[in-house]
């Protein structure tokens, strides 16, 4: 849809970031969030993007946020542990640095349990 301008990569990242800031009080799903004002710069830069056919590939400006189980390049990765709670990793695990090459835009981080056990329950941020 980006691509094809039906909707521009701001449009959907100002949903995407609208959607957080009125769920995310009452579940927190979200536990670390880019600079807002960061993540709608590289939104129009992926639109200005594309009329020069400059399209990254299929995520070209979409928003993802990555769960708190895989390293993300300067975010805080957790895993749910209190032990890993001022991880900042140096590189992406695979799967996040191919979402990146194809043109996602990483937001921020997801909550996740402990260890990316069967639970739900994460002592650093809550259920």
């Amino acid at each position: 849809m980006i691509p094809t301008r039906e909707i521009s990569a701001v449009e959907a990242m100002t949903a995407f970031l609208d959607h957080i800031e009125q769920v995310n009080g009452l579940v927190p799903a979200i536990i670390s969030l880019r600079f807002p004002r960061n993540l709608l710069n590289e939104a129009a830069a992926a639109d200005m993007a594309v009329p020069r056919g400059e399209w990254a590939g299929l995520l070209h400006g979409v928003p993802h946020a990555i769960k708190d189980s895989a390293k993300t390049k300067g975010l805080q990765t957790t895993y749910g542990s209190p032990m890993l709670r001022d991880f900042i990793p140096e590189n992406d695990a695979i799967f996040v640095s191919r979402m990146r090459a194809a043109g996602a835009i990483i937001t921020g981080k997801t909550n996740a349990p402990n260890w990316a056990w069967a639970n739900s329950y994460n002592p650093i941020f809550g259920t």
